[in-house]
């Protein structure tokens, strides 16, 4: 299941105070710690939604994060749920699922030409041919290196078996964004 959020005009400052305190110490700093407040909106809000769906889906009212070498964050003693979580400066998004999964999601924007060709294969760099194009790629491969949860340091973005992964994209056009979950099969 996954869940988003794209009224951020919606979170007053009082709300998001609260959502603030409500966030465990190590996720509160991290959220006080961003200088723009959409970017602290979008952090909290994504902790919001973690909660939420931990809640509907599972019945979890309280639960604890760890996180793997690389950082990508997993339910403490629960190796049956997985998530992942993403955020542009418009739309926030988390995914809850069975299986390793990740998620990205980007606002169109124009894209580099030299990084398309650093990250892209010689087939998918000849496919695109305007920055929609583009964004489309790089979420997919975010969300795959995101559900591997290796690093974007570590992760091949150029050489992926997509085999391996299901997909479901959306396009959010009040946004003008692209959100991308992978799914491990």
């Amino acid at each position: 299941m996954f869940y988003i959020f794209n009224k951020f005009d919606l979170i007053t400052d009082e709300s998001l105070q609260e959502l603030i305190e409500d966030m465990p110490a190590e996720r509160r700093e991290k959220a006080i710690n961003y200088k723009n407040k959409d970017d602290k909106k979008a952090c909290a809000m994504a902790y919001y939604l973690l909660c939420q769906g931990l809640k509907e889906e599972y019945n979890i009212d309280s639960f604890e994060l760890e996180y793997n070498e690389y950082g990508k964050p997993y339910l403490k003693n629960n190796d049956k749920i997985f998530f992942n979580i993403a955020h542009t400066k418009s739309v926030v998004a988390c995914v809850i699922s069975d299986t390793e999964v990740g998620i990205d999601v980007e606002e169109v924007r124009a894209y580099n030409e030299s990084v398309a060709k650093k990250i892209l294969s010689d087939e998918e760099f000849e496919k695109v041919k305007e920055d929609k194009d583009f964004i489309k790629y790089w979420t997919i491969k975010e969300a795959v290196c995101k559900c591997e949860g290796t690093g974007i340091a570590n992760f091949d973005f150029k050489h992926i078996n997509y085999e391996h992964y299901d997909f479901d994209m959306r396009y959010y056009p009040e946004n003008d964004a692209y959100l991308t979950i992978c799914y491990k099969k």
